[in-house]
């Protein structure tokens, strides 16, 4: 039997506000949907857990349609906002480990709440006005979604490195340079900081914003679909707001006195048909050939399968770069200051970047170690991209794009 319950102790518990990952593939969504027998039978269940369920007597009235739930606003992409539920966390000390956007699977006793209000922590109001009733779980465990340790092995075969390069190009009007740079650009992540905050985790009352996502989401930023006109204060503000996320990694939170910046690690492309309004490392213009003869054969199940899986872990690759190579690049630079070459005249800016560009390579060829060819290749992509700039005509050469073609470039600080 369960023992009587003291009244004298008292926990804390913690609410929070979680949905499904937004901007979720629709392949990794049904690769998570057909993982096991159990989980169909789950998910079934849970499809009938709609945001708009309210387990009401039944003939009771409906609510009024007209009026926008607040939860609607908890999600990214509001235009697909998947299922969200509300976290009922009776451990202090594990609640304060999660933060905003982490990734997480979470067991519980599922039940149906009301969304707390904006003042319910200090103003004693139980619930919103609204009478909408959630999914809750009053939460059992949890489990971090971490990524795979797993060396990843180098693509062979029918899945080769280059079968990939190629299938990127045929996306991209069969352009094998700007083919490379988004493959290094899809591995690009945040390996080092300088400098931190960290704040506590933030409770229900968060209203979600498009970038809000878990860290190593590619964000795709397409500036050739703007039009002309003239940006208002909010759209002034929100591309203030984006250039900020690609300078310094970092995505700004409104409270209602302050703001406080979080740390993310988006990857971003961005496509622009002149020079971008968003400060990117690096600038590709795009050559595109035959449409219809750079089309590449669509890969097989298992060769998709194989890229995601390489791309998944190579970007967690903890490289090393040994001493001797590292040498190497140093004498090489060196040298090619003193030559007066192109690309290496800005000094320790120019070192940087290529460096940031061979330990991609490296990971991209699935080297634990950095090796001295893989700096030799991203000179190599590094020159021709600068040569391609250079040889655009005059008016463009300015804006890093060809006369004909969309610049493709990628954003972050040194590519992450």
């Amino acid at each position: 039997m369960l023992p009587e319950p003291d009244p004298t102790t008292l926990t804390e518990r913690t609410v929070l506000y979680a949905i499904t990952p937004p901007a979720w593939s629709a392949w990794a969504r049904h690769a998570w949907q057909s993982g096991s027998e159990p989980s169909d039978d789950v998910l079934s269940t849970m499809s009938g857990l709609s945001l708009d369920l309210n387990p009401r007597q039944s003939g009771a009235p409906s609510r009024d349609p007209s009026a926008e739930p607040v939860y609607l606003r908890k999600h990214s992409l509001a235009e697909a906002p998947g299922l969200g539920a509300l976290l009922k966390i009776y451990d202090h000390k594990l609640a304060e480990t999660l933060k905003v956007t982490d990734v997480i699977d979470v067991l519980g006793v599922l039940d149906f709440s009301l969304l707390p209000g904006a003042d319910w922590s200090q103003g004693g109001a139980a619930s919103s006005s609204s009478s909408a009733q959630l999914p809750a779980l009053h939460v059992l465990h949890i489990t971090p979604i971490a990524h795979s340790d797993e060396v990843p092995r180098p693509l062979t075969g029918a899945s080769s490195r280059d079968d990939l390069v190629h299938y990127l190009a045929s996306a991209l009007g069969g352009d094998l340079l700007a083919a490379e740079w988004t493959l290094l650009g899809l591995l690009a992540r945040i390996h080092s900081r300088r400098g931190s905050f960290t704040l506590g985790a933030l409770e229900a009352g968060l209203l979600a914003g498009r970038l809000q996502l878990p860290d190593g989401t590619i964000v795709l930023c397409d500036e050739s679909s703007m039009g002309e006109g003239t940006l208002k204060d909010r759209g002034v503000a929100n591309v203030r707001e984006l250039a900020n996320l690609l300078s310094t990694r970092k995505l700004s939170y409104a409270f209602p006195f302050s703001s406080f910046d979080f740390e993310t690690d988006l990857p971003f492309i961005v496509l622009s048909a002149g020079k971008s309004m968003l400060p990117v490392d690096v600038q590709v213009p795009l050559r595109s050939k035959n449409i219809v003869a750079a089309q590449a054969a669509q890969p097989t199940s298992s060769q998709l399968a194989s890229w995601r899986t390489f791309l998944a872990r190579a970007r967690h690759v903890d490289l090393s770069i040994p001493e001797s190579v590292a040498e190497e690049i140093q004498a090489e630079f060196v040298q090619a200051r003193k030559e007066g070459q192109e690309g290496v005249r800005e000094g320790q800016e120019d070192l940087l970047r290529r460096m940031a560009v061979a330990r991609l390579v490296a990971i991209s060829r699935g080297q634990r170690e950095m090796s001295f060819d893989a700096w030799k290749q991203a000179v190599a992509l590094d020159e021709e991209r600068r040569s391609r700039i250079k040889q655009s005509s005059p008016a463009t050469a300015a804006s890093a794009a060809n006369a004909s073609s969309t610049a493709s470039v990628l954003g972050g600080p040194a590519l992450g």
